[in-house]
C-alpha cells in the first residue's frame, strides 16, 4: 500500500510540476499565436480613424499641410494653383517577430501648379525653398534629363519635423513632380502615391480630380506642370 500511495503522490506532483505548466505554457502560445496572425480588420481601422484623437491629428496635419503650400507661394508666387486632392489612410502594420499589430495613419496632400519658369531654374527654385525650411539636404535633380515620360522628380524627407512647433507627426515627405506641354496628360499622379501599399486599411477621406483636365487647365496657358505631394504621417496606435 505504501508504495502504491507513493506511486499516486507521484502522479499527483508530476501532474501539478510538469504537466499543467506546460497546458498554461501552450495556451500562452496559443494565444499568442492568434494574436500575430488576426490582423485589424477593416471596422476596427475605421473606429480608429474616426476616433477623436485620430480626427484631431488629421486636422492639425491639413492645418500645418496648408501652411507649408501657403509658405511655398508666397516664396515662389510665379506658381499658379490649380487645386489639388487628398487621400487620407489608416493602414495595420506589424514589426518582423512582433505579436501585436500597430495602426498609423497618413494624409497625402497634392496640389497642382501651372508654371512658366525656364525648366531648370524652376526646379532649382523649389528644391532651395525645401531645403530652406529645413527638409533634408537639398537633392541633386537632373534636369537635363527628358521630361517626358516620367516627368522631372525631386523628393525631400524630414524624419524628425519635432522641432517645428505646428508639425502634426515624426516622420514626413515633400515630393515635387515636374512635366510639360509635350508630356499631356501627365503619364504619372503624384496622387497615386497615397494609395496604400500594405492591408489591411481604410480610406478615411478621398477627393481626387480628373488629373487630365486639371493638367490640359494648366496647360493652356503654362509651358509646364507640377504636382507638390506633402505626406504627413500624423496618427499611430499600438
Amino acid at each position: 500500500m505504501p508504495r502504491r500511495r507513493d506511486l499516486l503522490l507521484l502522479s499527483v506532483a508530476l501532474l501539478v510540476v510538469v504537466i499543467v505548466p506546460a497546458v498554461l505554457v501552450a495556451g500562452c502560445f496559443r494565444s499568442m499565436r492568434e494574436e500575430f496572425d488576426t490582423a485589424p480588420d477593416t471596422e476596427e481601422l475605421e473606429d480608429v480613424a474616426r476616433s477623436a484623437a485620430a480626427t484631431q491629428a488629421r486636422h492639425r496635419a491639413q492645418a500645418w499641410v496648408d501652411e507649408q503650400i501657403r509658405f511655398l507661394t508666397k516664396a515662389r508666387p510665379w506658381l499658379v494653383d490649380h487645386g489639388g486632392s487628398v487621400v487620407d489612410t489608416c493602414s495595420a502594420w506589424r514589426l518582423p517577430m512582433s505579436f501585436t499589430w500597430s495602426v498609423s495613419c497618413e494624409r497625402v496632400v497634392t496640389r497642382y501648379f501651372a508654371a512658366d519658369r525656364e525648366l531648370c531654374d524652376g526646379v532649382r527654385q523649389v528644391s532651395r525653398w525645401a531645403f530652406s525650411r529645413g527638409w533634408g539636404t537639398e537633392p541633386r535633380t537632373q534636369c537635363g534629363a527628358p521630361v517626358c515620360p516620367q516627368g522631372i522628380r525631386s523628393r525631400w524627407t524630414d524624419p524628425d519635423p519635432d522641432p517645428d512647433p505646428g508639425a502634426p507627426a515624426r516622420w514626413a515627405e515633400i515630393v515635387t513632380l515636374w512635366s510639360g506641354r509635350e508630356c499631356r496628360p501627365p503619364a504619372t499622379s503624384l496622387a497615386n502615391d497615397g494609395y496604400p501599399t500594405r492591408s489591411p486599411y481604410f480610406q478615411a477621406e478621398v477627393r481626387r480630380p480628373d488629373l487630365r483636365e486639371v493638367s490640359t487647365r494648366a496647360l493652356s496657358t503654362h509651358r509646364h506642370f507640377v504636382q507638390v505631394m506633402i505626406k504627413p504621417v500624423y496618427f499611430s496606435q499600438e
